[in-house]
């Protein structure tokens, strides 16, 4: 009787179970068979997955290693779902090579029908070789009620609808990824898809895809463009009045490795309303044929890749700070690119005739620095000179890359004063410093001196500390840190924290003003 009763309670406590708490039992069970099993614990369960509003698929499960089963499981828990709606469908591979063109064109097609949300089928890897021959993914000409459409096509090639047919009306989000057009005119079409399909697009990412020779675009809705890995792009014709974010990253990345014909080419952007300007590592050899309007309204600078030698700098990469004069928050990648050291003109930013590179609106830096060792100290106090008005600093991976052996950059016998710190740096208006990935080597020690002499006004100093070796390591750098003279206010008016975190021995010593 009581064994009985105690099976009627497990039986109760997984009815009382929620939905989704139960999908996603289910989905980590994956395989088909061992999901109809699961009746027996239970009647709700067999019931479960035609109510479920959002399901992922991934072929990593080590009961579909075949093609068939994965296929296969995908439609049988499509199909138990008969006519019901759903929020989200996830279809992902880790492998190439597992899903053809024809099988995504059916999830395509029921994406279409059913999902009333988002759409995202991620083919994987890259194939080694764009097939000519293969059939081609087809966006359906309805969109249904689609909010966003992610594609990653694992190189395969991609067909847009007839852009006087097609009908994308709840779309706002469009991702094409890793994937080719034709040369049937589908390269040039993009843009029409765009403005005559998806009339509430806000939001379009187009990265890695070969064969798009063309994209304009005239858009009052879109938001946001990201554009990146572009090598066949040779016009870049956008207008949107109500554009806030834009990304050209890694934007004609042969530019490096071959001479590219700028004749034919053309990037006119116009976007009075600008906010944010992402540049992963910005065509600056573009610079001749590029004509951006809008960047005078730009607050949010992130990715600026700067090629550092020391205190100098290399003038075209200062360009997009130069043409952002509103920008208040800037992130930036300090880099030392030996290999184009020769390319363009440096400028040491400590001299006097580099006044005109003075950005006075900077408030808020973040840098990520990779540099050789001994350039440290240089290659950010000579940055922060030119943004005298920053109220907050923040440092992130101070590493040094090792050069291959026997090499060595230009730098070191052309600019001999490279690595020359230009006396005390004045930052009046600094409130806060953070640095994380600190190890304690004596250029960064210097450079917190630096920082900590740097203004009166400092509240809060916040440094993450992570020692490779051993735990008194640790404690000799934190107690060197916490000793350190402050020029900036009376120590005694200081508070100061440790917080030990787990094996890997990592400190955080925080400075607050009292």
């Amino acid at each position: 009787m009581d064994s009985c009763k105690a099976a009627e309670d497990v039986v109760d406590r997984i009815s009382a179970l929620p939905d989704k708490l139960l999908h996603i039992i289910l989905g980590r069970l994956g395989f088909a068979p061992a999901v109809t099993k699961t009746a027996v614990l239970s009647r709700r369960w067999r019931h479960v997955w035609p109510r479920a509003k959002s399901l992922t698929f991934k072929d990593d499960d080590k009961y579909l290693k075949r093609k068939r089963d994965f296929h296969g499981f995908v439609d049988w828990v499509l199909a138990q779902r008969g006519d019901a709606d759903m929020e989200s469908l996830e279809i992902l591979f880790k492998e190439k090579g597992r899903a053809s063109p024809e099988k995504v064109n059916e999830w395509l097609r029921y994406a279409a029908r059913r999902v009333v949300g988002s759409v995202d089928i991620d083919l994987g890897p890259l194939l080694n070789e764009l097939d000519h021959h293969q059939a081609a993914v087809e966006l359906p000409i309805h969109g249904g009620r689609a909010t966003s459409i992610s594609l990653s096509l694992s190189n395969h090639r991609l067909r847009l609808p007839s852009a006087t047919s097609a009908t994308y009306e709840a779309l706002t989000k469009l991702t094409l990824d890793s994937l080719w057009f034709t040369d049937d005119g589908m390269s040039t079409l993009l843009g029409d898809f765009v403005m005559s399909c998806c009339p509430r697009l806000r939001r379009l990412v187009i990265s890695s895809v070969t064969g798009l020779t063309e994209l304009v675009l005239r858009t009052e809705v879109l938001e946001e463009l990201d554009i990146s890995y572009m090598d066949d792009l040779q016009t870049l014709d956008v207008v949107a009045p109500n554009l806030r974010v834009i990304t050209l990253g890694f934007f004609h990345i042969s530019l490096f490795s071959r001479n590219i014909n700028l004749d034919n080419m053309m990037i006119r952007i116009v976007a009075p309303r600008l906010e944010e300007f992402r540049g992963d590592d910005f065509p600056y050899r573009l610079l001749p044929v590029l004509d951006i309007r809008g960047l005078e309204s730009v607050r949010h600078l992130k990715n600026l890749e700067l090629d550092t030698h020391g205190k100098y700098h290399r003038t075209s990469d200062l360009w997009l700070l130069q043409n952002c004069p509103a920008a208040q928050h800037v992130h930036v990648n300090l880099r030392h690119n030996s290999t184009r050291f020769a390319a363009d003109k440096l400028v040491d930013l400590t001299a006097p005739e580099a006044g005109n590179a003075l950005f006075p609106n900077v408030r808020a830096m973040s840098i990520m620095c990779g540099v050789p060792r001994h350039h440290l100290v240089a290659s950010i106090s000579s940055l922060l000179m030119t943004c005298p008005h920053l109220t907050s600093v923040t440092i992130t991976g101070t590493y040094f890359p090792e050069e291959p052996r026997g090499f060595k950059c230009s730098c070191e016998a052309l600019l001999t004063d490279r690595c020359t710190v230009h006396g005390k740096l004045a930052l009046e208006s600094l409130q806060e410093v953070k640095i994380t990935g600190f190890r304690g080597t004596c250029e960064e020690m210097q450079l917190v001196r630096l920082l900590l002499g740097s203004s009166n006004s400092i509240q809060r100093v916040n440094i993450k500390l992570r020692v490779p070796t051993n735990v008194e390591a640790g404690v000799k750098i934190f107690h060197e840190l916490t000793t350190m003279k402050i020029p900036c206010a009376d120590q005694e008016r200081w508070s100061f924290v440790q917080k030990q975190k787990g094996r890997r021995f990592t400190w955080t010593c925080d400075w607050t003003r009292l």
